[in-house]
C-alpha cells in the first residue's frame, strides 16, 4: 500500500475501510470481509496514488496486529458500553489518519452495523464522501438481535436515516433489501448499487475429487449443503424431498452436510425418521480452508433458502459462489436474484418450501448421474468472470472515487 511522495502530482485516492467483524470470526459475512479487504490490498498495493486504510476490531485480551495500514480497535459486543468505547477510539483514529493524510481524495466505506456512528459523523462534518454496503437493518434487528432494548432500536433510526441522507453510493447484494431501503426512504432510489457477495476464487477452485477421506464411495451420487443450519437455509426440504423417493431410488444417493447450527438435532431426528441414516452425512463445521476439498467430492450442491427468507432478504450467500467456483452445479429456491444460474446454464431452480417439485428436480438429477451434472468449467467461467473477490474490490474502489467529486 505504497504512497506518492510528497511533491506527487496526482492526487493520493485514500480509502477508509470500516467494519466490526472479529479476525478470527467463522459466518459468511466475516470470511466476505477478509476477501474483500485482501483484494483491496492487492488492488493498492503497486499503485503510487492510491490507499487503503482499515478500521477493524479484536476482541478482548487479543493483541492488536502490526499493521501499518490496518487499526483493530478493542470492541467488546456483551456489552453497549464496549461498543461507546469502540466508536470513541474509532472516531480518534479516524481523525488522526485524517491529519496524516492531509490533501488526499478520502473515501470513507463503511459495512454498516446499527452502533457505527463515528464514521458517518466524520463524513458529515468534512464533508468526504460516504458509501456503506447495507441489509434490511430493522427487520434484521428484529429476527436476530431480539436481546436489544427498545430505546437501542429506537436510536438506530435516525443515525441510519443519517448514513442513507449523507451517503454518496448505497450497496446491498439483492434486490429484496433494494426495494426495502427505497420503501422506507425515497430518497435512496438513486444511491442504491446491487452488488451481490462473491468468492476466493484461488481458494474455491474444481480439484481433485478424493472419496478416501469422506464415507462415500467413487460410485456415490453425492449431493452437498454447506453452511449454517439455520430455520431459513431449508435443509429439512432437501431432507423430506429424499425420504420421497424411496430406498430403491437412493441407492449410492449420499447427502453430506457440513456446518452446525440451532436446528441440526432436529434435522438429525428427522434424518431417522425418514429412514435416512444412510444416506444423510452430517460433517459437523469445517475449518474454511477444508470446504473447497469437500465440495470437489460432491456432485451437486444445493440451497434450499425458504420462502420466508427469499421474502426477507432475497438470496446472495456466499456459499452459493463459493459452490460456482469449485464448478459445481446448484440446485437452489427459486429467486429472482439467482436468475443467472439458469440463463448461464450452471444451476436449476425450484419452488423453495415445495417438498415435492424439491423431490421431482432430486430425482431427474439422481437418475442423469454425475455426467448429467458435470459442468466441464462453464460453472467456474461464471465464477471468476462475474463474482470473484478481485471483481467485486474493483467494483466497490470504481464506486468509491469515480462517481462525481469526493467533497459533497
Amino acid at each position: 500500500m505504497r504512497r506518492a511522495g510528497k511533491n506527487r502530482e496526482i492526487p493520493v485516492s485514500t480509502l477508509f475501510y470500516v467494519n466490526q467483524i472479529y479476525a478470527d470470526e467463522l459466518t459468511g459475512q466475516a470470511t466476505f470481509e477478509r476477501g474483500l479487504i485482501q483484494s483491496l490490498s492487492r488492488l493498492v498495493s503497486d499503485a503510487h496514488d492510491k490507499n487503503l486504510v482499515v478500521f477493524t476490531v479484536r476482541r478482548p485480551g487479543q493483541a492488536p496486529g502490526n499493521g501499518s495500514h490496518t487499526h483493530e480497535i478493542l470492541l467488546n459486543k456483551k456489552n453497549y458500553l464496549g461498543y461507546l468505547y469502540h466508536q470513541a477510539i474509532l472516531l480518534v483514529l479516524m481523525l488522526r489518519e485524517i491529519l496524516r493524510r492531509k490533501g488526499d481524495n478520502i473515501v470513507i466505506y463503511v459495512r454498516y452495523n446499527p452502533c457505527m456512528v463515528s464514521p458517518v459523523l466524520i463524513a458529515s462534518v468534512f464533508g468526504y464522501r460516504l458509501v456503506f454496503r447495507t441489509g434490511p437493518v430493522f427487520r434484521s434487528m428484529r429476527d436476530f438481535r431480539q436481546d436489544l432494548k427498545q430505546w437501542v432500536h429506537r436510536l438506530v433510526r435516525p443515525i441510519f436515516w443519517a448514513y442513507c441522507k449523507k451517503a454518496s453510493k448505497i450497496i446491498v447484494v439483492t434486490q429484496t433489501i433494494k426495494r426495502w431501503l427505497v420503501g422506507r426512504y425515497p430518497f435512496t432510489l438513486n444511491k442504491i448499487e446491487v452488488l451481490p457477495n462473491a468468492a476466493d476464487t484461488d481458494k474455491f477452485r474444481p480439484m481433485s475429487a478424493n472419496t478416501t477421506d469422506y464415507p462415500i464411495s467413487p460410485d456415490d451420487f453425492v449431493i452437498g449443503y454447506a453452511g449454517s443450519l439455520v430455520k431459513e437455509q431449508g435443509v429439512d426440504v432437501v431432507i423430506r424431498a429424499l425420504a420421497k423417493l424411496g430406498s430403491e431410488s437412493l441407492n449410492n444417493v449420499k447427502l453430506l452436510v457440513i456446518g452446525d447450527g440451532p436446528k441440526k438435532s432436529e434435522w438429525e431426528r428427522l434424518t431417522e425418521e425418514s429412514g435416512l441414516r444412510n444416506v444423510v452425512i452430517w460433517m459437523g463445521r469445517k475449518p474454511h480452508d477444508e470446504i473447497p476439498s469437500i465440495i470437489s467430492v460432491c456432485d451437486l450442491m444445493v440451497l434450499p433458502v425458504t420462502l420466508a427468507s427469499i421474502k426477507a432478504r432475497g438470496i446472495s450467500g456466499t456459499k452459493l459462489f463459493e459452490y460456482i467456483a469449485c464448478d459445481k452445479f446448484v440446485l437452489s429456491s427459486r429467486c429472482e436474484d439467482l436468475i443467472f444460474l439458469e440463463e448461464t446454464g450452471v444451476g436449476k431452480l425450484v419452488d423453495p418450501d415445495n417438498v415435492e417439485k424439491w423431490a421431482e428436480a432430486l430425482r431427474c438429477f439422481i437418475s442423469k448421474g454425475k455426467s448429467g451434472v458435470a459442468m466441464k468449467g462453464r460453472a467456474r467461467k461464471v465464477s471468476v468472470e462475474r463474482f470473484s473477490y478481485g471483481m467485486l474490490a474493483s467494483k466497490i474502489w470504481n464506486l468509491c472515487f469515480n462517481e462525481g467529486e469526493n467533497r459533497a
